[in-house]
């Protein structure tokens, strides 16, 4: 069987591309017999290394460099798609061409974003974030109906998946997302620490800065809490920066009790970690 891969989001800078990433290496662990496909945006195909560790698996990269949540992905990503011939497609997000119509598999992660459309999540007015909304469910709704099969990363997104879209239990499939191993870097903690300006006992968030994770109500119930008890400690925000990032500084800029990292190596992450 030829199975393709959407694995334009590979990589470890946030969860969809941790998922994307994780279940690529283990796919590849796996003797199935069958032949691998992945569609991988053009910064992606450092994937070659890791293909070549896995001589025995029959595996194809397609450059597919297509914007996610874009007319363009609805338009061209089918076609570039039709055109490897797989058999059994696998979307890892619900971002899924309207027009593709080959049996294909679906991860829904969760319906955070249906459930509470957040106007601040963009920089779109109000006119085309409605807009932008209206497309955004009428492609989720499609992405489950015309799916072969449904993965749910829990038990609540499946009765919700359910509930909300009307899917059939027995269509979805619940798989956990499991913890991976990595190295410890070559760096102490202490070295590491000293690095990101952690000098303290710390609590620490991993993770993009989207208004859904609530990391602005984080950082005020943190200076709240620090006014309150008179504590000691570092709370530490770390995640690649972006937009929603930016918008959080000038709340911590001038806060000795909260770093922020930046973008933090797996091998660093793991001594943090530990």
């Amino acid at each position: 069987m030829v199975i393709g891969i959407d694995a334009r989001m590979y990589g470890s800078g946030f969860g969809l591309a941790r998922y994307t990433q994780q279940l690529i290496h283990h796919l590849l662990l796996q003797p199935t017999g069958d032949e691998f496909v992945l569609f991988v945006a053009k910064e992606h195909q450092g994937l070659a290394a890791v293909i070549a560790e896995h001589p025995h698996v029959a595996v194809r990269l397609v450059v597919a460099d297509i914007p996610w949540y874009s007319l363009k992905e609805q338009l061209l990503f089918c076609y570039a798609i039709k055109k490897q011939h797989v058999d059994l497609m696998h979307f890892p997000h619900w971002n899924i061409p309207i027009w593709y119509t080959a049996p294909y598999v679906v991860t829904i992660h969760d319906l955070i974003m249906y459930h509470y459309p957040r106007p601040e999540a963009t920089t779109l007015g109000p006119v085309k974030f409605w807009c932008k909304d209206m497309v955004h469910r009428l492609v989720v709704r499609h992405a489950v109906a015309a799916a072969k099969h449904i993965i749910v990363t829990s038990e609540f997104t499946k009765e919700d998946v359910h509930d909300t879209l009307g899917v059939p239990r027995e269509k979805m499939t619940v798989t956990y997302q499991a913890p991976f191993s990595v190295a410890k870097g070559h760096l102490s903690a202490a070295v590491v620490r000293k690095k990101y300006g952690i000098h303290k006992p710390f609590v620490m968030y991993v993770g993009a800065a989207y208004p859904h994770k609530n990391v602005d109500m984080l950082v005020a119930a943190w200076k709240h809490y620090v006014r309150e008890y008179e504590s000691d400690l570092q709370l530490v925000l770390v995640g690649k920066e972006s937009y929603f990032y930016t918008r959080l500084f000038p709340s911590i800029a001038h806060d000795a009790s909260i770093i922020y990292t930046g973008f933090v190596p797996d091998e660093e992450l793991a001594t943090l970690y530990a």
